[in-house]
């Protein structure tokens, strides 16, 4: 699966999964380090797929010139669903 951020300021984010369209992330902080925000979407994988789980928390902190972390699936009936994830940036 390919995953996207792109934060264009303090306040302005979004997250693409695959080709699907980018969604804005809400509720940005700064965590020491990380970043941390939450989404919507849909993770493709048998385990997302199944409770719909569609509410997506992001936390990234940087790490060798990499972003490195986490996307937590959740639906409203509590069933959590833990991805790790490495972002690079784009070859220019």
């Amino acid at each position: 699966m390919q995953v996207r951020v792109n934060i264009e300021s303090s306040n302005s984010a979004t997250l693409q999964l695959d080709e699907k369209p980018a969604e804005k992330i809400t509720n940005m902080h700064l965590e020491g380090l990380g970043f941390t925000g939450t989404s919507t979407g849909l993770i493709e994988s048998p385990d997302g797929l199944r409770p719909g789980a569609k509410t997506l928390s992001l936390k990234l902190i940087p790490r060798e010139g990499m972003l490195v972390g986490r996307i937590l699936a959740t639906d409203s009936k509590t069933v959590m669903l833990p991805y790790v994830l490495s972002l690079n940036r784009p070859l220019a």
